[in-house]
């Protein structure tokens, strides 16, 4: 049994040492918010639903190509493109599985080809223009539920399933799949993944997915 499906996280896996909304806010003033918010939300204080109700005001009448635009400077691990490239030759089906805005999310999609994105939504108008109102909450029991839907419907078992993250978001999924790897991950990601790694360089997690056999399944 071989890997079939690949699911990245977005911020602290691609996007490196911040998250997307972190960028943001430091560049839109409302960063302060963001690192306490992350920090009760690592500390299991506060739930992905609850930021998430706090944040959306944070985008009222922000219009999403402004938020685009501010997100091209975003920091981000390299060989995201051949990485995502070289597992679509393959025959890969790569998501791109978050917690985070789905706009940014589909921003990350359109730069490098996944096949499908996730995230928690805002409702905006025909402009484009954000109304700061939740339009559906994705936390990261909705993630793990998310891949193995689209997987399911593809014929692919979780087992042949990798995923790839960093924290706390990604743990569920991790206890789902065939292959779970931390990228440059936190104590907690490690200590539920397969296999760790600290790179800054996406391309190091291929020869894990491209060579993965599940013993237990191919007797």
């Amino acid at each position: 049994m071989k890997i079939r499906a690949v699911s990245f996280d977005l911020d602290g896996t691609l996007i490196t040492g911040t998250s997307g909304d972190a960028h943001l806010g430091r560049k839109l003033g409302f960063i302060d918010d963001i690192l306490e918010w992350d920090r009760k939300y690592v500390a299991g204080e506060m739930t992905e639903r609850e930021f998430a109700e706090k944040d959306a005001a944070h985008y009222r009448g922000r219009k999403r190509a402004d938020m685009e635009e501010i997100l091209k400077t975003a920091p981000r691990i390299s060989g995201i493109k051949e990485t995502v490239a070289k597992l679509h030759a393959e025959g890969l089906y790569v998501l791109l599985g978050t917690v985070a805005w789905g706009f940014v999310a589909e921003y990350f999609q359109k730069l490098y080809s996944f096949d499908a994105t996730s995230g928690s939504t805002m409702t905006e108008d025909s402009h484009g223009v954000f109304d700061g109102v939740i339009r559906n909450h994705f936390d990261e029991y909705d993630k793990a539920a998310w891949v193995e839907d689209l997987c399911a419907k593809r014929g692919i078992s979780m087992e042949e399933v990798a995923a790839v993250g960093d924290s706390r978001s990604d743990i569920p999924l991790f206890g789902k799949v065939g292959l779970a790897i931390a990228l440059n991950g936190t104590p907690a990601a490690r200590e539920a993944a397969d296999i760790s790694f600290d790179s800054d360089d996406l391309s190091i997690v291929l020869g894990p997915i491209l060579t993965f056999e599940h013993k237990e399944q191919c007797k």
